[in-house]
């Protein structure tokens, strides 16, 4: 795990890109706790309704989480970066019943 933030670390300062996109995942771990300690914005979107581990430890420190769910929201200790926008979707989609939609 040390292995990977190092690295994660050098490929952000190396990139100096200004913010990080990510579906959270364990992968995104290293990428997204880089970022963080490096006060890049970041951005996470969820898109289930249960949350993984590595989504709800970061919660903490990203500048902003994007929820399919509102329910989804009571995983979460800090609610000040929460966002329920929905599952970005295909337009034909809309209308149909149970399915949150957010045109992309």
């Amino acid at each position: 795990m040390a292995v990977s933030l190092v690295q994660s670390l050098w490929i952000v300062i190396r990139f100096r890109r200004q913010h990080r996109d990510r579906n959270g995942g364990y992968v995104s771990w290293p990428v997204l706790t880089a970022a963080c300690l490096l006060n890049k914005k970041t951005l996470v979107q969820e898109q289930n309704e249960q949350p993984g581990l590595v989504t709800r430890v970061l919660s903490v420190f990203v500048k902003s989480l994007h929820l399919s769910f509102e329910q989804s929201k009571r995983y979460f200790l800090r609610q000040s970066n929460l966002h329920v926008s929905g599952n970005p979707t295909r337009d034909n989609l809309e209308g149909v019943s149970g399915v949150p939609h957010a045109s992309v």
